[in-house]
């Protein structure tokens, strides 16, 4: 299930929590997003400590816009 801007709606993070403890060995049910990193990052680490794996992606570069190569590619 993706959730997108999940800061909004911080009282789902228990029920998610739940889910995930009732089910440890089947990883990635959720994919939450949020487009406030700090106060999405303090919920979701105070409510999932030890469930959650945390990305920063960053905008796209300019050249990766205009269709070019990425510094990787």
């Amino acid at each position: 299930m993706v959730i997108d801007e999940i800061q909004y709606v911080p009282g789902l993070l228990p029920f998610i929590k739940m889910a995930v403890d009732d089910n440890r060995r089947n990883t990635g049910h959720f994919i939450l997003t949020g487009s406030q990193y700090f106060p999405l990052m303090s919920g979701v680490s105070e409510s999932l400590a030890g469930r959650a794996a945390l990305y920063e992606l960053l905008p796209f570069s300019s050249e990766e816009i205009r269709g070019g190569k990425t510094p990787r590619g």
